[in-house]
């Protein structure tokens, strides 16, 4: 199984942590888009101290991330997304929208508390979890039906 992650780039580093452990533990692909797309070399380089996240932000690359990142959601089996009311991020959102409401696939949102209770949040999500924890105890209780990811 694999689900897509979807999350705000200046979170990137602390959900790598996670994801990786989080893979180990369940055995459930995350495709991480800052990291998993072999294709985004702006990333590597931001994380060099090379580029700035203004950088990487014009309409040419905007184009071209936002293809690439609507293929991999495609391509997975549905979504999961990270979203922190005090790091907010636009792609995270429209991700889940594009995901839940055109897709129609899974899309379990990890909210903070400001967030999760929020109409859209609860409307386009699957399921609204207040933690990464929270999430992976609902994935280990077998709660997953792989059916409900066709």
């Amino acid at each position: 199984m694999r689900l897509y992650l979807a999350h705000p780039l200046s979170m990137r580093k602390d959900i790598r942590t996670w994801e990786k452990a989080f893979e180990e533990r369940t055995g459930i692909e995350l495709f991480n888009p800052f990291y998993d797309d072999e294709s985004r070399n702006d990333i590597r380089r931001l994380d060099e101290g090379k580029y700035t996240a203004r950088t990487i932000k014009n309409k040419q690359s905007g184009e071209k991330i936002v293809n690439r990142d609507l293929i991999n959601i495609k391509n997975s089996d549905g979504l999961v997304a990270i979203i922190d009311v005090a790091k907010s991020s636009i792609g995270t959102p429209m991700e889940i929208f594009y995901s839940s409401h055109i897709l129609k696939k899974p899309t379990y949102t990890i909210a903070d508390y400001k967030s999760s209770g929020h109409p859209w949040i609860v409307g386009l999500s699957t399921e609204v979890f207040r933690s990464p924890k929270q999430f992976e105890e609902f994935i280990q209780n077998g709660n997953n039906n792989r059916s409900s990811f066709i």
